[in-house]
């Protein structure tokens, strides 16, 4: 099982209650420096193009709450490694199961330095706001993961047996939510047009967050939009990386872990 890639599925998770937080976690990522081939990144790339949009998407205004979470929604990332490290990270992150505030997310991880399939990570959430924002401040988050609880995490290795993660490790992920404590928002919001390869619209919400991760700070630019499920981001930038939603939709998630007590 490859450590790094459960911690990108936990980041990716994290973008829900807090995109400072996420961004935190991903930093501490990328100083588990890896250097990959042109033929591994290639590898990726092909998966990519499966995924994403064939041509640019042009998404309406954005508002400033997150679309309401709803079973079968899923979002794809393409996460490109900077500075120390080359790697090149397919992420698809999906709601397989919700009852009131428990939402039961699916990560699954592909990633050019890992050569044995992708990492399926399935965590059960407690006390998720049933309307959230594109952005919030250290209090608001704060608020928030105090009152969040990780009730379960499970994880596949490609073919492999499924994995029930022990309570110290749900702890660990609990803790993560946390992370946002070192990671502010900078001032406020503001709006501008966004385009990326794969979406484009004349109102995205922008705004920066300040991260520490191992006593490196760290600026990122984060371009979110309401249109977006699960994360409402559809770019996140810094020196470090760039995270790049390259497609999403409203319904059709496929779950792949299926787990009997």
């Amino acid at each position: 099982m490859k450590f790094r890639n459960i911690m990108i599925a936990i980041a990716v998770s994290l973008f829900i209650f807090s995109c400072s937080a996420a961004d935190n976690l991903m930093k501490e990522v990328a100083e588990l420096s890896v250097d990959v081939t042109p033929e591994q990144k290639r590898t990726i790339t092909k998966k990519a193009k499966k995924v994403q949009f064939k041509k640019v998407k042009s998404i309406s205004r954005s508002g400033m709450d997150r679309a309401a979470l709803k079973k079968g929604q899923w979002v794809t990332t393409l996460t490109e490694m900077k500075g120390g490290s080359s790697d090149l990270i397919l992420t698809t992150t999906k709601v397989v199961g919700m009852s009131g505030k428990t939402v039961v997310l699916e990560t699954e991880v592909y990633s050019a330095s890992d050569s044995d399939g992708a990492t399926y990570t399935q965590v059960t959430y407690q006390n998720v706001p049933s309307r959230a924002k594109l952005s919030y401040s250290k209090a608001e988050s704060d608020r928030i993961n105090k009152k969040l609880v990780v009730k379960q995490m499970l994880i596949k290795q490609g073919e492999g047996p499924v994995q029930k993660m022990p309570k110290k490790f749900l702890e660990f992920q609990r803790s993560a939510g946390g992370i946002v404590a070192s990671a502010v928002r900078i001032g406020k919001t503001s709006t501008s047009k966004c385009r990326t390869s794969y979406i484009k619209s004349d109102r995205c919400i922008t705004y920066k967050i300040k991260s520490s991760a191992l006593g490196k700070k760290v600026v990122s630019t984060v371009y979110a939009h309401s249109k977006v499920p699960i994360s409402g981001m559809v770019k996140m930038t810094s020196d470090e990386m760039d995270v790049t939603t390259i497609a999403y939709g409203y319904s059709g998630a496929r779950q792949q872990i299926h787990y009997r007590k």
